[in-house]
């Protein structure tokens, strides 16, 4: 794609060329659109079906329908926050999507579920109820207090992982292996591109 200067303008997507928004063709607006941008006809028809696509993907995601799908299948009696709670230790923990690995606070859990502390106290407090968690002193500072996974709990997200990557290895037991190595580079491109947009540092 050829950029031009028009790349940091986002043209109104109703002007004199559509005859305005009762007479306009949505999909043809955002095509005009794209071409204004300096995307060819193909990539622009590519983008627009992967628009529809990442839709129907992101509805899923915001809806939750996936996370409390494989919590479930654990068996484990653990409502979903607290779930949640364990796998943002372990990320916390061992640097997982984050700039480096950390010892993990309560602090730090809120950050990572974009919660409110008060909450993530009350999911940690549950945790350490559980016997998942365990509060224990700081390595770097011994009168600081960090989270720490215990054998339970540990187990717990064990059982998790292996549910979690035999329902992604299903979704592309039929993909080609060049295919699959094609998607995660490209979608990895894509999320640093957005993360970079919205000035995320991951």
């Amino acid at each position: 794609m050829q950029k031009n200067s028009k790349m940091s303008h986002i043209p109104d997507p109703i002007d004199h060329k559509t005859g305005g928004a009762q007479n306009a063709d949505p999909q043809a607006v955002v095509r005009d659109q794209l071409l204004e941008l300096g995307f060819d006809a193909g990539s622009a028809a590519a983008l627009m079906d992967f628009d529809v696509a990442y839709f129907q993907w992101f509805r899923i995601v915001q809806r939750g329908e996936i996370f409390p799908l494989l919590a479930a299948k654990t068996g484990i009696e653990l409502e979903l926050a607290a779930f949640q709670g364990l796998i943002a230790i372990l990320r916390i923990k061992c640097g997982i999507a984050r700039p480096k690995p950390m010892e993990p606070t309560i602090g730090l859990v809120a950050e990572e579920l974009a919660i409110d502390p008060s909450r993530a106290s009350r999911i940690v407090s549950d945790l350490v109820s559980k016997g998942l968690v365990a509060r224990v002193p700081s390595q770097n500072d011994g009168r600081k207090s960090i989270l720490s996974l215990s054998d339970a709990g540990s187990a717990a997200l064990d059982k998790f992982r292996a549910i979690k990557w035999r329902f992604v290895g299903g979704l592309f037991e039929d993909w080609e292996p060049q295919d699959i190595a094609t998607f995660s580079r490209l979608f990895r491109k894509y999320a640093s591109n957005v993360s970079a947009a919205v000035g995320d540092p991951q």
